[in-house]
């Protein structure tokens, strides 16, 4: 004997927990089973083997009980049928009735369930525009992430949202921009930003600007000392670079007599060889002349001597400053 699956496991008991069990039918054929058994055994020529395999003696009062038994089993078969016959008209009976009331009821039904489907396209689409409009919002928020974007709305609705003080403020520094001829005004600006954001913002900086402030008056303090060192500085080195070309200039003004003086020589000497005889006695005053120029004017060592005094007094005030 095969063994069942699990799926005809599963049928087997889905059809026991969910069939009705017919006691007076199954009754009714053990009855005809006893009997067939009987006719059978006797046709055979085996009662014997039958009375001790039941353990029945067969006579006429069990062929009476047989029949008795079978009269009952089938009265009660008979008695069930017309039950279950009543159960079904009875069934038949209420699907009808319940049929009618659907078949006078379904055109108003028909009618409440159009009105409820015509309710629920309108709500549809409604939906719909909702949901369009959150997605033409949506794509303008993400134009507005993106960068800068234009606002433009009249001048009252600009003082209902922002108050007639500050929409003045904005236009006076140019912020709000005239547009056409009907009072309407345009902001161009960054709008991803929210008020608590901008505000943060805004301290933000302004801490920064204190803190900036504040160090930048220290620098300042801090520059002014350096400035006045410097200047102090500068200004000993403005005075020994004005010495130093006095100096120099004075040198170069001894050198370029010194060249006139030679170039007065040699013309001299050449007008000399030329009227050596009717100049004498003017080359004599010449030469007196020019001993007298050199006894007044100092020497050159005398002027180098001179200079290094000037140069050591003026190291020594740049010290007694410092």
């Amino acid at each position: 004997m095969s063994s069942l699956n699990a799926l005809q496991t599963e049928q087997v008991r889905s059809k026991v927990l969910y069939s009705e069990v017919d006691i007076p039918f199954y009754g009714y054929l053990e009855v005809l089973n006893r009997a067939t058994k009987l006719t059978k055994t006797i046709l055979e020529g085996s009662l014997q083997e039958f009375e001790s395999r039941e353990q029945v003696e067969f006579g006429p009062g069990y062929v009476a009980k047989l029949e008795q038994d079978a009269n009952v089993k089938y009265l009660e078969l008979q008695s069930s049928i017309e039950v279950k016959k009543a159960g079904q008209e009875n069934w038949e009976q209420s699907n009808n009735d319940s049929i009618g009331i659907m078949e006078k009821s379904v055109p108003e039904v028909t009618e409440k369930l159009k009105d409820v489907n015509g309710r629920l396209e309108e709500r549809i689409e409604r939906i719909r525009e909702v949901y369009e409009s959150v997605r033409k919002v949506n794509a303008e928020t993400e134009n507005l992430a993106e960068g800068n974007s234009s606002l433009t709305a009249t001048r009252s609705e600009w003082d209902r949202e922002l108050g007639r003080a500050l929409t003045d403020k904005l236009i006076q520094q140019g912020y709000m921009r005239k547009v056409g001829n009907d009072e309407r005004y345009r902001v161009y600006d960054n709008f991803t930003k929210g008020p608590k954001e901008l505000r943060h913002i805004n301290q933000s900086i302004r801490s920064d600007i204190s803190r900036l402030t504040e160090e930048l008056a220290s620098y300042k303090s801090r520059w002014l000392e350096d400035a006045n060192v410097f200047s102090r500085i500068t200004s000993v080195l403005r005075e020994e670079l004005v010495k130093r070309n006095m100096d120099v200039d004075i040198e170069m003004e001894e050198e370029e007599e010194e060249e006139e003086e030679e170039e007065e020589e040699d013309a001299e000497e050449d007008e000399y060889d030329d009227e050596i005889v009717a100049d004498d006695v003017d080359q004599e005053a010449n030469d007196v002349d020019l001993e007298a120029n050199d006894v007044a004017r100092p020497s050159h060592e005398e002027i180098s001597d001179h200079d290094e005094a000037m140069i050591d007094a003026s190291g020594s005030q740049s010290e007694t400053d410092k």
